[in-house]
């Protein structure tokens, strides 16, 4: 089964490196204890060699003096256990001195001398047969004092090698032991510090599950000791809840705006038709009533289509690819396209071209500006210009909708693209208006990563300004 917590995958990661360190770690010591143990025995067999050869060299072969000295040298040191030792003659078939028991060390070395020629020297190897030992063969040339010639002469020992195989085992259950002790310890530890660690994803996962739409407001930023690592990731939370936040208050406010839009039609509706039902009425009346009651359908309909053109609007971009438009051109086209409407209203509608290429929805942008006119003939005062100016502003290119009305208090600027949101006097259901032309218009601007601000107080008119970036710089 998969492990699906990052403390357990951490935990192990570190747990198998902490264990591959011991291993190591362990495997190094434990050659370096063998390797001292050995060396010890085969420094005591050298030096002790080294002491026989020159016994024999200072008091001679086959002299009482020099079998004395060898003995003591060989039998009467302390802690050390001989298991056999051979002095003998190249060409003799006896021994000059020998301990064979429980090793024979003439039987065992008197046939290898094909195998090592002879040459001085000294072979020392580990001897593994009923029991452990180390054992040493020396060959050393000693010169005839008579000028006779040469003498070779064969020296062969063996020591138990039983105390350090015991001490070898021994080390190696206490590094054993010592290593199952560190890696538990160890794996305590890591895991210690990773719940230590880990406290404060800890606390932000149970605040985070108490998060809901009634509390979002109310959830606490304090967190005691918040790691640096952290800080970003809480930043993060912090920012995406307060836009949540600020999202589900747009949508209950557009909720509660959009009840209230559409109770208005249908409650007019409903007070037409009952008062023209409450008794006998003229046909002149009736016909009011009828025509009263479509133009609130018609109010009806239309913003249930604006409602429902926003609601499309938040999933444009990821339904459809951009494409190349001329500004310029598309500006034109929705000119003439209102010129008529506008010149019918009492208005002339002034279009200063410019050149400019954007990436964008072509029919959402022709929303875009031909709210922006709606709005100036709707509420700009008759018989003046409207004027339509593009022009570029480094990155990006800057259209300006302009009308002589001014009439829009600037404290109420901000709040002019809000849905729903009307200004009082200037902007009123007398008109036709829903609230929601400028909303649209805002959302289309963000679509295409642009902006839209307005401007407006009675000596210069009021102007609506559309940001959008240029092909290519976006």
């Amino acid at each position: 089964m998969m492990m699906r917590s990052m403390k357990n995958r951490i935990g192990l990661c570190i747990g198998g490196v902490i264990a591959l360190v011991l291993i190591v770690l362990s495997a190094v010591a434990h050659y370096e204890f063998e390797e001292a143990q050995f060396r010890n025995l085969d420094y005591r067999l050298r030096t002790d060699a080294e002491v026989v050869y020159q016994i024999l060299l200072s008091d001679g072969l086959y002299t009482e003096d020099a079998e004395k000295e060898v003995r003591m040298v060989l039998e009467s040191q302390a802690g050390t256990k001989r298991l056999g030792y051979a002095i003998w003659e190249e060409g003799s078939e006896e021994s000059w001195l020998q301990k064979a028991e429980p090793l024979d060390m003439r039987a065992l070395f008197g046939g290898r001398q094909e195998e090592f020629g002879f040459s001085e020297g000294v072979h020392i190897e580990d001897f593994a047969g009923d029991v452990r030992a180390r054992v040493l063969w020396a060959r050393y040339c000693f010169r005839d004092s008579e000028g006779n010639g040469e003498r070779l002469v064969h020296v062969a020992m063996a020591i138990s090698s039983e105390s350090p195989y015991h001490e070898i085992s021994e080390f190696t259950r206490l590094l054993v032991l010592n290593g199952v002790g560190l890696l538990a310890v160890s794996t305590a530890a890591v895991y210690g510090i990773f719940r230590w660690g880990f406290g404060p994803i800890e606390v932000l996962t149970e605040r985070m599950g108490q998060i809901s739409g009634k509390n979002v407001k109310q959830v606490s930023f304090d967190f005691p000791a918040m790691p640096t690592e952290l800080l970003p990731f809480v930043r993060a939370w912090q920012v995406m809840l307060s836009r949540l936040s600020e999202a589900m208050e747009e949508q209950q406010r557009f909720i509660s705006d959009a009840a209230h839009e559409l109770r208005t039609p249908l409650a007019l509706m409903k007070s037409t038709l009952q008062l023209s039902e409450s008794r006998p009425r003229t046909p002149a009346f009736y016909e009011r009533t009828i025509r009263q009651t479509l133009e609130d359908l018609e109010r009806l309909t239309r913003l249930v289509q604006q409602m429902l053109e926003l609601s499309r609007l938040e999933s444009l971009a990821a339904r459809s690819e951009r494409e190349s438009v001329d500004l310029g051109r598309l500006l034109e086209e929705i000119v003439d396209q209102y010129s008529e409407y506008a010149q019918a209203r009492g208005f002339r509608l002034v279009y200063e071209r410019g050149s400019a290429w954007v990436r964008a929805h072509p029919e959402p942008l022709r929303r875009l500006f031909g709210n922006l006119l709606d709005n100036g003939i709707r509420y700009g005062p008759p018989g003046t210009d409207i004027t339509v100016r593009m022009e570029l502003d480094g990155k990006f290119v800057r259209v300006d909708v302009h009308d002589e009305g001014g009439q829009i208090p600037p404290e109420e600027c901000p709040f002019l693209f809000r849905r729903f949101y009307r200004v009082h006097k200037a902007r009123d259901r007398d008109s036709g208006g829903t609230g929601l032309g400028l909303a649209i218009a805002r959302e289309i601007a963000i679509l295409h990563e642009g902006e839209i601000s307005v401007r407006s107080c009675p000596e210069e008119g009021t102007t609506f300004t559309v940001c959008l970036p240029r092909e290519g710089d976006s």
